[in-house]
């Protein structure tokens, strides 16, 4: 887990005009969506149009109102290629196939349709995402990081390991005195945005749940 919460916490992006693009993120994140509802069962991602509409409901839910960005969920499904844990695999050919499609418009969704039967995600790392509170670390991470994204702050790769490994085991120990206040980024998991709010508890039993992606208020 900690391998993939630095490499989703350190994707090649474009940067644009000051504003760093989403496009990997929010499709990351739309990929985990339909994981989770059992759309998606395997370590294969078909360019789907129901992962496509996930993407643009993402898009909406996520993305910074000022992004000079456009919401086209070709152009992550492509570019991800080059992150070291997203292959794609053409119905014809091999790399020369890709390296074709270059010259063409391949973040169309018919092109990506015609020529790519699936993007091939690692198997490990599809298996950490059948889990409720892996999900959770990574949307953490993919929400924290890129400030394009509602509630991102850009933060540094070791803040996110602290966040997503130390704390969590921390507050399970339950070591924090008393009481504690905590900043808890809440989730339904894909059927609403994520909503700040702030919890007051007596730390009198373990405060880490699983239903949460807990960070540093």
């Amino acid at each position: 887990m900690h391998d993939y919460i630095i490499l989703f916490s350190s994707l090649h992006v474009n940067k644009q005009r000051g504003q760093i693009a989403p496009h990997k993120a929010i499709l990351l994140l739309s990929v985990m969506d339909l994981i989770a509802n059992g759309y998606i069962n395997s370590n294969k991602i078909e360019f789907s149009e129901r992962l496509e509409e996930q993407f643009i409901r993402n898009w909406k839910l996520y993305v910074r109102k000022d992004s000079i960005f456009r919401p086209i969920a070709g152009t992550p499904f492509w570019h991800l290629q080059y992150e070291s844990f997203w292959k794609l695999e053409p119905f014809i050919g091999d790399d020369k196939t890709l390296s074709e499609l270059k010259f063409t418009n391949p973040y169309s969704s018919s092109t990506l349709r015609t020529h790519i039967r699936y993007a091939e995600i690692d198997k490990e790392l599809f298996m950490l995402m059948q889990s409720v509170e892996n999900r959770k670390q990574l949307r953490d991470v993919l929400i924290s990081t890129y400030p394009s994204i509602e509630g991102g702050q850009g933060r540094n790769i070791a803040d996110l390991v602290l966040t997503c490994i130390c704390f969590p085991v921390l507050m399970s120990i339950g070591s924090y005195g008393s009481s504690s206040s905590l900043g808890l980024l809440a989730y339904d998991d894909f059927d609403a945005p994520p909503k700040q709010i702030q919890v007051h508890r007596t730390v009198k039993e373990p405060l880490f749940d699983a239903r949460y992606g807990i960070i540093v208020a």
